[in-house]
């Protein structure tokens, strides 16, 4: 026995040696600061971490007061007297002096220590070093408070959904555009913005978007309706896009009202459609003395066949019988000529309607070069005609034709002067398109008015409105094609547009 006291002692002595280096490896490894001071604040432990934080060196410092701004004693002193009197203080934020005189902004906790006794013997620290923490968070503050103010700004209401459709943000511009405010619509079904049916089938295609990722609105954006609180339905344009918030998809809705825009275009289009019987009674005006002399020849002939036939009649001849049927059948084709301009002349000046109909395109451009013809304005132009075997056309024939003349006008004013003036009008067909092309051997357009040849009000015309050519690209467009203009190679000016080819049955099924 007498020989395992002394080993017993002796393992008890190593065991504490361990465990103290242990103790102080873990207190040296700590990410924290750890530091160890008695009952009159002097500094009995400095681990690593203290010495990173601080930059002092535990010998600099072991033994002495923490050295505290004059500024900060008092706060430091009241909580080491807590601490001394039993309180364990818990993730205070305060600043302390580095030695290089800067601040550390740190999460202060501090716990009394004990000796054998139960006494309090000193305290113990634990530093976090939150600067990092505080600046990011102070960043974040800054680019949350600019984002909250980009929201509360933008005219475009902006709306926040979770995958389930429940609405988690909503801003300024959209409690204007809906009429609820934020407090009414925040964590409930976006679908209360929706008119039926798209509010029964909102979440049908959350979930369907979800499954196959097949973009109809998200990332693309169309033209939709909302419904306000009152009931109230308003055309709006929605863009949405989507993004991840802990692991979860989002959508981002941004709305636009175009009740405003649309009522501007439809005045446009009311505008334009006046601007265009204008324009076809302008045309009627200029073709109206030339139409009298038109209709004045095939008139004049009729009525003097007319009368010859009645005195052959008279005579009683058996062979000027003959002879006066016949004056009769010649004074017919003049009254059916007469027939046919006033014919003509009424289709131009009827408004009609837009119902696009199967037009041969050849049919329509030959009636159009009659028309213009009426108005004697070819003079010594030579006209070239030259139409491929196109197929018929989609088209109100009426207003293809305005274009037609206009352009046939343009082509010829433009030549005024010119020596040797042709315009040929030919026809092609590009893919489903049909083209029709007109040109001149004019001067050619400058670049500078080519930009904004179909802006209204722009033309090179000395007394033009220079509504016609926008009035014309309004037409082709509406027939779904394009009016462009291009230099000619031989001079002069080229215009093109196109039209939709009407398909028959045998063309749908090769398609």
């Amino acid at each position: 026995m007498s020989d395992g006291g002394p080993r017993t002692g002796q393992n008890s002595a190593e065991a504490l040696l361990e465990a103290n280096e242990l103790l102080r490896a873990i207190v040296d490894s700590s990410p924290s600061a750890i530091i160890g001071l008695d009952t009159n604040r002097r500094v009995t432990t400095w681990n690593n971490a203290a010495t990173r934080l601080y930059g002092y060196e535990p010998a600099e410092v072991t033994g002495m007061a923490f050295p505290d701004a004059p500024q900060d004693m008092a706060v430091f002193t009241a909580l080491f007297d807590q601490v001394l009197n039993g309180r364990i203080i818990r993730d205070i934020q305060i600043e302390r002096i580095r030695k290089d005189g800067t601040k550390a902004r740190i999460r202060y906790s501090a716990a009394p220590l004990h000796d054998s006794k139960g006494t309090v013997c000193g305290v113990i620290t634990l530093t976090e070093d939150i600067g990092q923490q505080l600046d990011t968070l102070d960043v974040l503050k800054q680019q949350e408070t600019r984002l909250r103010t980009v929201l509360e700004t933008v005219s475009d209401a902006i709306i926040v959904i979770d995958q389930r459709g429940r609405i988690q943000s909503f801003s300024s511009a959209a409690e204007r555009q809906f009429s609820y405010s934020a407090e009414e619509v925040i964590g409930k079904n976006v679908s209360i913005l929706m008119p039926s049916p798209y509010r029964e089938e909102h979440d049908y295609y959350i979930d369907r978007y979800q499954k196959t990722h097949e973009k109809r609105i998200i990332g693309i954006g169309r033209e939709v309706v909302g419904q306000r609180k009152d009931g109230s339905i308003f055309p709006m344009y929605l863009s949405v896009g989507e993004g991840k918030l802990g692991g979860e998809s989002i959508y981002v809705g941004i709305i636009h009202d175009i009740t405003a825009q649309q009522t501007t275009e439809r005045q446009l289009r009311e505008m334009q459609d006046e601007l265009l019987q204008v324009s076809r009674m302008s045309g009627m005006g200029q073709m109206a003395s030339s139409l009298a002399h038109e209709l004045n020849q095939p008139l004049t002939g009729a009525s003097t066949l007319l009368q010859a036939a009645r005195r052959m009649l008279e005579v009683g001849d058996p062979a000027a019988i003959g002879r006066a049927r016949e004056a009769v059948e010649k004074a017919a084709q003049q009254l059916l000529r007469a027939g046919e301009i006033i014919r003509r002349l009424r289709e131009f000046a009827s408004r009609g309607d837009t119902e696009k109909v199967e037009v041969p395109v050849d049919t329509m451009i030959n009636e159009a070069i009659a028309l213009a013809r009426i108005s004697n304005k070819f003079g010594s132009t030579k006209v070239e005609v030259n139409l491929a075997d196109t197929p018929a056309v989609l088209a109100d024939k009426v207003q293809v034709q305005q274009v037609i003349l206009n352009l046939l006008r343009n082509g010829l004013e433009a030549m005024d002067g010119v020596a040797k003036p042709i315009l040929t009008v030919s026809t092609r067909l590009v893919n489903d398109m049909v083209e029709v092309s007109i040109s001149d051997v004019g001067p050619g357009i400058s670049p500078e008015v080519k930009e904004r040849l179909f802006q209204p009000f722009v033309t090179t015309k000395q007394h033009g409105m220079g509504v016609g050519l926008a009035i014309c690209r309004t037409i082709i467009e509406a027939h779904g094609g394009r009016l462009v203009a291009d230099d000619n190679p031989a001079g002069g000016t080229i215009f093109r547009f196109t039209l939709a080819r009407a398909f028959d049955e045998a063309d749908d099924g090769n398609k």
